[in-house]
């Protein structure tokens, strides 16, 4: 036979190789992404940036007015500068352990005399405001009490009321122009009768997220908010913290188990690929959701029952399964990364611990995580060529992107790209064939591996743990039928 492709690029659980009859159950795609032009690649690592805090982090939230990051941790309030300089500002002003909401109010001086800006934040409590200098929890009359979600809109602070279950369905408000004086004005979801579970704000709308439905307010100037005629969308969500807005769309996981892609008033199922995944029982209250921008890729990133599953936006389709390589067990846990923030002024991206108090920044050229093993592995469905006779394997040619480390001493071991294999569904795996990737320098594309025995139908594996980038870009086998 003649040598014949193999998808070592397939979408996460949809190997699409023509020449394939593929099995599904073990194909796997751990710890990796795509490039432009669809190779695989290793996914960034993690280096400490700050540590010590006494817990996890609830949210991060850039603030370009101060140019400093402030984050919530243990109930507590803390700004963080470009040098990984932390301060607490304020104590004991948050609910523990709860994700936090963010808005930042406009310059309004013009308007409201005295008014200077603020970032505003609650994570289910008390609306808590910062303007650079001063810290307080908004108490005064008609304030949320229990706020799980608030966002800034044309001049008006809006929040949900948890406290009392006649708000909802209803958002109250502020005055207009004055975020801290409260009328007990407000406005509900009049389409459909939907306990609101989270509110956001795009192309000049506000969209109401229920259990069953979305619906879409804007500003006509007189209500002054009223329902869009023909906003209402009959898809909804149980789990708010997976609704993320990124190119043009709303992402989120519905009631119905599916991932959404809501693009104006069409919510589209993206999860084909892993719905499988998503039946069964689902933590549904504590699924999230993430987007991370990384060299012009937006990725999303949906956290649940403790797996991380990862959508490339722009490919439209799901790359991996993002862990964390557990060396004494050999198994993968939880990804454990979460609350992603590009921050462009400083040229840097950070993220949280799901567990301890650290935060990381996210490194597209470091392959480790925080100093420990990244283990990227690519898993092949079954591989017939289109045949179930027995073949023998003569060669194996990989085209790899090669030479990217520097060499510091001689004593440096060479990074390696290991390939092993199982035949005919068996759960045994042979032993692994070293490939060398190479030091800064090399250009070979090209490497063969010969002897690899025969089967009726095969999977391998490609997988790198060596602090080293790699590229997967094709991969073709010629076998020998035998009968």
């Amino acid at each position: 036979m003649a040598f014949r492709k193999i998808n070592i690029n397939a979408p996460l659980f949809t190997n699409v190789e023509d020449e394939a009859r593929s099995s599904l159950i073990a194909e796997a795609r751990y710890d990796v992404m795509k490039d432009s032009l669809g190779a695989t690649i290793r996914r960034p690592g993690f280096s400490e940036h700050i540590t010590g805090l006494d817990r996890f982090v609830e949210g991060m939230f850039y603030w370009r007015n101060t140019d400093l990051v402030y984050f919530v941790s243990n109930g507590n309030f803390y700004s963080l500068d470009k040098y990984g300089v932390t301060t607490l500002i304020s104590s004991g002003v948050f609910n523990l352990g709860e994700h936090t909401s963010w808005g930042e109010s406009p310059d309004l001086t013009l308007v409201t005399s005295g008014e200077v800006r603020k970032i505003f934040v609650t994570n289910g409590g008390r609306i808590v405001y910062h303007d650079g200098t001063n810290t307080q929890q908004l108490t005064s009359s008609n304030t949320p009490v229990q706020s799980s979600h608030l966002i800034l809109f044309k001049t008006y602070l809006m929040s949900t009321e948890l406290n009392d279950s006649k708000y909802d369905e209803t958002i109250i408000h502020s005055d207009i122009a004055a975020p801290l004086t409260w009328s007990g004005d407000y406005f509900s979801a009049e389409n459909k009768p939907d306990k609101l579970n989270a509110i956001h704000t795009a192309w000049d709308e506000i969209a109401l997220f229920g259990p069953d439905s979305i619906e879409n307010v804007y500003n006509d100037g007189v209500t002054p908010f009223t329902s869009i005629p023909g906003g209402l969308v009959q898809s909804g969500t149980l789990s708010p913290w997976t609704i993320k807005n990124s190119e043009n769309s709303y992402f989120y996981l519905d009631t119905d188990r599916r991932v959404i892609r809501l693009t104006g008033r069409q919510p589209l199922p993206v999860s084909g690929a892993i719905d499988d995944l998503l039946e069964g029982d689902i933590d549904y209250a504590n699924a999230t959701g993430e987007i991370l921008s990384l060299n012009k890729v937006k990725l999303y990133l949906l956290t649940i029952n403790d797996r991380t599953l990862v959508y490339d936006i722009g490919k439209n389709e799901w790359i991996a399964e993002w862990a964390t390589w557990n060396k004494s067990t050999a198994k993968y846990d939880k990804f454990g990364k979460q609350h992603f923030l590009n921050i462009k002024d400083w040229g840097v991206s950070l993220c949280c611990d799901t567990d301890i108090g650290t935060i990381y920044k996210v490194e597209s050229d470091v392959y480790q995580d925080n100093g420990e093993e990244m283990r990227s592995s690519v898993i092949t469905g079954q591989i017939d060529h289109r045949t179930g006779r027995e073949k023998r394997s003569n060669e194996l040619k990989l085209r790899i992107k090669k030479g990217q480390v520097q060499r510091v001493t001689l004593d440096d071991p060479e990074p390696l790209l290991l390939v092993r294999w199982r035949d005919n569904g068996s759960k045994v795996w042979s032993n692994y064939r070293e490939i060398p990737l190479g030091w800064a320098g090399e250009t070979e594309f090209y490497h063969s591996l010969f002897q690899l025995g025969s089967y009726r139908s095969r999977q391998y594996e490609f997988m790198c743990s060596d602090n080293t980038p790699f590229s997967l870009i094709e991969a073709e086998e010629d076998v020998t039928l035998l009968r």
